[in-house]
């Protein structure tokens, strides 16, 4: 996949539906982690919770998803939340001053 093809994919609704589900998932999973490690990432987590449809977080985090040439309007939910997980630590941690 080239970039404007990825850049495209960024832009598509089916995908950004999935992916911001899979991030107030993957929010809610480290609001319940009480460990000092999830605690730097709790404040873009309430965020996203606090503003599921804010377009300024999710957008961060369809580029990081969509660097996955694996990743399409097609995946499953399962492959959208893997990719989900492993990114949205780096973002949450990218925007503690929220």
């Amino acid at each position: 996949m080239d970039f404007q093809m990825s850049y495209e994919l960024t832009q598509n609704d089916i995908l950004r539906t999935k992916v911001r589900m899979a991030c107030v998932k993957a929010a809610n999973d480290i609001l319940a982690d009480t460990s000092a490690e999830a605690a730097p990432k709790w404040p873009f987590c309430r965020f996203v919770i606090r503003e599921p449809m804010n377009s300024y977080w999710l957008d961060q985090i369809m580029f990081s998803v969509v660097s996955n040439p694996m990743i399409s309007a097609q995946s499953s939910d399962n492959d959208i939340q893997f990719e989900v997980n492993s990114v949205f630590s780096k973002h949450a941690l990218a925007n503690t001053n929220l």
